[in-house]
C-alpha cells in the first residue's frame, strides 16, 4: 500500500496500490477497491465529513506510453456510493486538492500552457454542487518543476498559496473577492491557528507568528527579526 491517508472521523484509510483505490475498515480490515486510481503527489485528501475522498488522478497510459497529452485530473470518490466524479478534464500541471472546511469546494494548482517551466501558474477553486470553477492567475512564470501547494484557512475565507520555485512565495487568497495578500517569506509548511487570524510559519531559519493581514509579525525563537519585533511591541 502507498499514500494511506486517515479519514478525518478515523472510520477508514484511503490508500492506493498500482492503478487501484483501496478503503481499508481499520477495526475490521476489511478492503473494498475502486480503479483505475494513481494519485499525484503520494496523499489523498478527505472531506471534512469523511464522505468522499479526492486526489488529482494521473492517467498512467498517457504517462507510459510517452504520448503527447494532458494526463491528470480531479478526481472524487463518494465512498458510500462508489460515484466518480471528474472535476476537470484532463490537463497539464494539477496538483493536490485541498477541501475547504464546509466541504463545499476544492482549491488546487494547475498552470497556463503545456510547458511547466513557462507556463503561469493559477490557483483554481470548485463549487461542488454547481461544479463552477473561479481560477486565479500568478503573474509570475514558475523557475522549476513543483507545483505549488494549497490550504484553507479554518473559517473557509482564504486560501493559503504557496510557490516552491526560486520566485518562492505566498499569497493569501480570499475565495469570494479574489483579493490577494502576498508574503515573500511565508514557508510551504505555514499552518492557520484554530481562530485563523495568525500563521505559524518558519522564516529564515526561524519561528515566527504572522497575521493574515500581512502587517504585522511576532518572532518566537531569538534570532528572528529583532528590528521587526521591537517595533511591533513599541506600537
Amino acid at each position: 500500500y502507498a499514500c494511506a491517508t486517515w479519514a478525518p472521523d478515523g472510520s477508514m484509510i484511503a490508500a492506493n496500490t498500482a492503478t487501484l483505490l483501496h478503503l481499508v475498515d481499520p477495526v475490521t480490515g476489511t478492503v473494498r477497491e475502486f480503479s483505475p486510481c494513481k494519485p499525484v503527489g503520494g496523499v489523498f485528501a478527505w472531506s471534512p465529513d469523511s464522505s468522499t475522498v479526492a486526489w488529482c488522478h494521473v492517467d498512467l497510459d498517457i504517462v507510459l506510453t510517452n504520448v503527447l497529452g494532458s494526463p491528470f485530473k480531479i478526481v472524487t470518490l463518494d465512498v458510500r456510493t462508489g460515484q466518480r466524479q471528474e472535476l476537470t478534464p484532463a490537463r497539464n500541471g494539477l496538483g493536490r486538492p485541498a477541501w475547504s472546511p464546509d466541504g463545499k469546494r476544492l482549491a488546487f494548482t494547475g498552470y497556463e500552457g503545456e510547458d511547466p517551466m513557462k507556463g503561469k501558474p493559477t490557483l483554481e477553486i470548485v463549487d461542488l454542487a454547481t461544479r463552477k470553477s473561479v481560477i486565479y492567475n500568478d503573474p509570475v512564470a514558475l523557475t522549476a518543476q513543483g507545483n505549488p501547494t494549497v490550504s484553507w484557512s479554518p473559517d473557509g475565507r482564504l486560501v493559503h498559496y504557496v510557490r516552491h520555485d526560486l520566485k518562492g512565495r505566498a499569497w493569501l487568497v480570499d475565495a469570494a473577492t479574489g483579493a490577494k495578500t502576498e508574503f515573500k517569506d511565508l514557508n510551504w509548511l505555514s499552518t492557520f491557528l484554530p481562530g485563523g487570524e495568525w500563521i505559524l510559519s518558519g522564516v529564515d531559519g526561524d519561528i515566527v507568528l504572522q497575521h493574515r493581514d500581512g502587517k504585522r509579525r511576532v518572532a518566537l525563537t531569538e534570532t528572528a527579526d529583532q528590528d521587526f519585533q521591537a517595533r511591533l511591541l513599541s506600537r
